[in-house]
């Protein structure tokens, strides 16, 4: 499946923030900062469990395209999804059919996972032009623009 969203000559970013808000449930967040969408019950709760699994069955260490020095930085575990898992297709196309983008500009799916006490400190979701790994992931594709952050499930506090 294809989503795609006719970007006119305005703003690029219009259109698919009118997309998104027609969609069903989703909140925007009052900020001047960003644009964040929150809609909750994107996923049912067993599709969730059965993505906790796959990310559980392949995670490692985190790690940081632009190493800063602070081995501490990131220390959550990462699980790279399978992109012909029917299960990781059907996140793509639920993914696609909400933000209106072509899934052809998305990166392959990852789940995070935090311990007690794990944490990404604060970070861009975007590679700096000037980072060394910049030319590698954005050269050809280009920049991320939009992130898209789907939680599997709700830790009772923190």
């Amino acid at each position: 499946m294809t989503a795609q969203t006719h970007f006119g000559s305005g703003n690029p970013a219009d259109a698919m923030i009118e997309h998104i808000l027609a969609q069903p449930g989703v909140q925007r967040v009052p900020s001047t900062k960003l644009t964040l969408f929150v809609r909750r019950g994107f996923l049912d709760p067993e599709t969730s469990t059965a993505l906790c699994a796959r990310v559980d069955a392949t995670r490692r260490p985190s790690t940081l395209s632009d190493f800063n020095g602070d081995p501490t930085f990131r220390t959550s575990e990462t699980g790279d999804l399978d992109p012909f898992d029917p299960l990781v297709i059907d996140l793509n196309a639920r993914i696609a059919a909400f933000t209106g983008l072509d899934p052809a500009h998305g990166e392959p799916i990852q789940g995070q996972r935090y311990a007690v006490g794990q944490e990404f400190k604060a970070h861009t979701d975007y590679f700096e032009p000037n980072g060394i790994d910049y030319q590698r992931y954005c050269g050809i594709a280009g920049n991320r623009t939009w992130t898209v952050m789907i939680y599997l499930n709700q830790p009772e506090a923190g």
